[in-house]
């Protein structure tokens, strides 16, 4: 297999899956574009910025081979190509992923949000809250910040803190 089927190869298989992608053909986020710890920040390593990388290097290389270049040259022009696709990959990436807003679930944006008791207080002290978040509707465990309240469902609750995952929430109005 010569130069030009290795070049042809790569400008398939990256521009395929690039489309791909750019279509939601990939699942969104299942290549791990993103980092995972909630912070939306973009990795420099996920598939579509090597794919990016790796087009760049059959654009470069490519064009070295029909120029008539010796091999040095296409390999040398493939790489500073692919760094250049590698590194506008990334901050398209970015970019795009910065114009979604903060859909990403933190229980600290909880605080301060209004819901609805759907399980009052059980035996150990615990209830559960049902707040509407950008993901739907969700609910949470929660306690009373008052512990002589006992929480029924239906109570209108906004949520005071967060101890670790376990809400704690003040009653603004009984169910009626």
């Amino acid at each position: 297999m010569g130069m030009i089927e290795i070049y042809w190869i790569l400008l398939i298989l990256s521009g395929s899956y690039l489309l791909s992608s750019l279509m939601g053909l990939d699942g969104g986020e299942g290549d791990g574009d993103l980092d995972g710890d909630g912070d939306g920040e973009v990795k420099i390593f996920s598939l579509r910025v090597l794919a990016g990388g790796f087009m760049g290097f059959a654009i470069g290389g490519g064009a070295m081979l029909y120029g008539g270049h010796n091999i040095g040259i296409q390999l040398l022009t493939g790489a500073l190509v692919a760094l250049g696709f590698g590194v506008l990959s990334y901050y398209l990436a970015k970019f795009v992923y910065g114009l979604q807003g903060n859909s990403n679930f933190s229980m600290a944006n909880l605080q301060g949000m209004e819901g609805f008791i759907s399980i009052g207080t059980t035996d150990n002290g615990t209830a559960q809250v049902k707040l509407e978040t950008s993901d739907g509707a969700r609910n949470y465990i929660c306690t009373s910040l008052n512990k002589r309240v006992k929480l029924k469902s239906g109570d209108y609750v906004q949520i005071a803190e967060q101890i670790g995952t376990q809400l704690v929430v003040k009653r603004l109005r009984k169910s009626e």
